[in-house]
C-alpha cells in the first residue's frame, strides 16, 4: 500500500511538472527545446485559444452595444414624453416658445461692449449668432 501511494505521489508530481512546462510554452518561454512539430502544434493551440478569446470579447462588446442602444431608446422616449408634456402644458397658454427665447433677458437691450451675453448656465452666445439661428433645435437630456 505504501508503494502504491509513493508511485501515485511521483505520478502527480510529474503531471504537475508537465502542466507547468506546457504553461511556460503557452507563455512563449522555453521554446528552444521544442521540435518543429511541437511548435506547430503549440501555435495551433494558441490560435484556437485566441479565436475563443476574440469570440467572447466580441460577444461582450455586442451585449454592451445592445444595452447602450436600449438606454438610448429609453432616453429618446423619455425626451419625447417630456416634449409632449411641455407642449401640452403650453397649449393652454399659447405656442411653445423657442428654447432660445425662454431665458434671454438681454435680448431687447443693447449688446454688452464685448458683444457677448453671459447666461446663468455659463454658455456664451453672441447676439449675431442668436439672430442667425432662430430655428435651433435642442433636446432635453437627463441622466
Amino acid at each position: 500500500m505504501l508503494q502504491y501511494l509513493n508511485r501515485e505521489v511521483l505520478r502527480m508530481k510529474q503531471q504537475i511538472e508537465r502542466a507547468h512546462q506546457t504553461q511556460r510554452h503557452m507563455m512563449g518561454e522555453d521554446l528552444a527545446i521544442l521540435p518543429l512539430k511541437d511548435l506547430q502544434q503549440l501555435e495551433e493551440q494558441l490560435d484556437i485559444g485566441l479565436r475563443h478569446i476574440r469570440a467572447k470579447k466580441d460577444q461582450l462588446l455586442l451585449e454592451q452595444l445592445e444595452e447602450l442602444r436600449r438606454k438610448e431608446r429609453h432616453w429618446l422616449e423619455e425626451n419625447e414624453a417630456l416634449r409632449r408634456k411641455l407642449a401640452g402644458g403650453q397649449a393652454l397658454s399659447g405656442p411653445v416658445p423657442s428654447p432660445l427665447s425662454i431665458v434671454n433677458p438681454l435680448e431687447t437691450r443693447e449688446p454688452p461692449s464685448l458683444g457677448t451675453v453671459s447666461l446663468p448656465f455659463s454658455v456664451q452666445f453672441n447676439q449675431q449668432n442668436m439672430r442667425e439661428a432662430p430655428n435651433l433645435q435642442t433636446s432635453l437630456q437627463l441622466g
